[in-house]
């Protein structure tokens, strides 16, 4: 690794350093920390694929990000693609899929079985050629993996699904049509998905064919159409920056949502969507709507439950089977806040913001 003139002032601490306290010695090595991940953002970025054109993982991304990609717009915020390659969790993903690959090719049968890992393919779609890299390729069993890495949170959403999530399932079916139009037809799909913290793993099987190879198409024909139109007029399919983390790391940050755009800070929803009554009129029919939809869903959730839950844990039904989570114990606010003020001892207070409630405008403003 080499940390060259540009990253030197990232590094925390880089002359002599006095560390008297406790506090002090946390503090620099939590700088030191960010400072590595800083550092090995900028020592990889030659060997990533280009951040502002169009590969195979921004396929299944939103569509306007990718509009922009392939038009070789002009990035209003190219910074914020770099920092968002040197997320913790990027750069963790990344080297676990470096550590991870050799052992996992080496296993599978190496050169013997005709494995390869991190192969470039390129995706002919004219006029346009997208590129990108896939994990690993199993050439006797014509099997094509790539692996994903993400949270608990992710994981355990794979588990109830069993299918990989949408933007992974179009990135790595492109792979998968690349190697056939270089004249290999993958018969198998497997979207290798791993908790970067515990290491359980779900691998999801798909088998490649033309439907699915149709879908790949489909979605870049759509791309190149609002490329060849007004990439400015696709769609947004993320919510913007404060609430989307892809927003928050887009290099088109501003041009999509206007100058004001600050990543993590959301606001820029209400001046690109209008402040108009009609405007605020159709987003307070959404929050109801939808504050229905899901009262709705939960209501329908509970009754199923009890469908299904006096059924013995782990026995299968068809695709599903279920189980209850470990019991632990855990602290007891309430009767902690009884022992505190049976004991005499103030109860230390924080604000509570109230609720958001949307009401008909025919109603009274309540007395405070």
């Amino acid at each position: 690794m080499t940390v060259d003139a540009q990253t030197a002032p990232a590094q925390a601490g880089a002359g002599a350093v006095d560390l008297d306290s406790a506090a002090q010695v946390r503090a620099h090595i939590s700088m030191a920390f960010d400072a590595a991940f800083t550092a090995a953002t900028f020592d990889g970025q030659m060997a990533r694929e280009d951040l502002f054109g169009l590969t195979m993982s921004g396929i299944g991304g939103c569509i306007r990000a990718a509009a922009y990609a392939l038009a070789g717009a002009e990035p209003s915020d190219p910074e914020l693609a770099y920092a968002y390659q040197g997320y913790p969790q990027a750069l963790l993903g990344t080297w676990q899929h470096a550590g991870l690959l050799p052992w996992l090719a080496q296993v599978l049968g190496g050169d013997a079985e005709g494995v390869a890992i991190e192969q470039r393919v390129q995706l002919r779609v004219h006029p346009d050629v997208i590129t990108g890299a896939l994990d690993l390729w199993w050439a006797r069993q014509r099997l094509l993996l790539d692996l994903k890495t993400v949270g608990e949170h992710k994981l355990s959403t794979v588990y109830r699904q069993r299918w990989p999530f949408h933007p992974h399932r179009l990135q790595v079916a492109g792979y998968a049509l690349a190697k056939h139009q270089a004249g290999t037809t993958p018969r198998w799909i497997v979207w290798a998905y791993l908790d970067r913290a515990s290491g359980d793993k779900i691998p999801v099987v798909e088998e490649f064919t033309p439907t699915l190879a149709g879908i790949v198409l489909e979605r870049i024909g759509e791309v190149q159409w609002w490329r060849d139109h007004d990439p400015d007029q696709a769609p947004r399919e993320e919510r913007g920056p404060g609430l989307s983390l892809a927003c928050d790391g887009c290099a088109w940050l501003r041009r999509c949502w206007g100058d004001d755009a600050v990543p993590g800070s959301a606001g820029p929803q209400t001046a690109v969507y209008g402040a108009t009554d009609e405007a605020v009129d159709y987003a307070y029919n959404e929050y109801k709507r939808l504050g229905k939809v899901a009262s709705d869903a939960e209501k329908e959730r509970e009754f199923w439950r009890v469908v299904f839950e006096r059924r013995p844990e782990w026995t299968p039904a068809g695709r599903w089977q279920h189980y209850t989570g470990r019991t632990r114990e855990e602290d007891d606010p309430w009767a902690a806040l009884k022992v505190l003020r049976a004991l005499g001892f103030a109860v230390p207070q924080r604000t509570k913001k109230g609720s958001l409630y949307v009401v008909p405008a025919t109603r009274h403003r309540p007395k405070k």
